[in-house]
Formats: structure tokens, C-alpha cells, sequence
């Protein structure tokens, strides 16, 4: 048995980075990726439980690129593969 879910079961902007990474910026405060520049500047435990994340996975699910992801929407669209397929695989 396999632990993947099938492709056409997965929201085509889906990334796993949101449930599965916490990036620090430079500037203070969390998020989930190193590609996105804005950042939750409250405290950690509040960023798992935040209307910021939770805003980020809700697009995501909803099959919306949310629009801290551009650089990878714009990789995408030009052909390359984007961060967010490279950490889902």
C-alpha cells in the first residue's frame, strides 16, 4: 500500500511547505517558505495557529494560487519546476 495520494486527488497548487516547514526571515517572524518575503511577526506559537497560515493553506486547497507563492506560480507558467513541486516530490 502506498502512503501518496493519487495526483488528480490533490489541489494543483497544493504545496506541502505550509503543514511541513517553518522558514525564519531575516527580519524577525515566521513562514512557511524561503520564497515568500512576508512574514508573521508574532510568536511562534502563535504563527501554527494563525490566520496567516491558515489563510496560505485554505488557497492552496482551494486549488488558488495565494499571492505570496508568485515565484512559484511564475516559475510554473514559464516551464521550470517551481520549489513547491521540488518539496512535494
Amino acid at each position: 500500500m502506498t502512503d501518496k495520494l493519487p495526483e488528480d486527488k490533490i489541489s494543483p497548487t497544493f504545496c506541502i511547505a505550509p503543514w511541513s516547514s517553518i522558514a525564519t526571515a531575516t527580519s524577525g517572524g515566521y513562514k512557511p517558505c524561503c520564497w515568500i518575503f512576508d512574514a508573521y511577526h508574532d510568536s511562534l506559537s502563535e504563527y501554527i495557529t494563525s490566520d496567516y497560515l491558515t489563510d496560505i493553506k485554505d488557497t492552496m486547497l482551494a486549488g488558488e494560487w495565494h499571492h505570496l507563492c508568485k515565484r512559484c506560480k511564475i516559475e510554473e507558467s514559464s516551464g521550470i519546476t517551481s520549489k513547491r513541486k521540488r518539496e512535494n516530490a
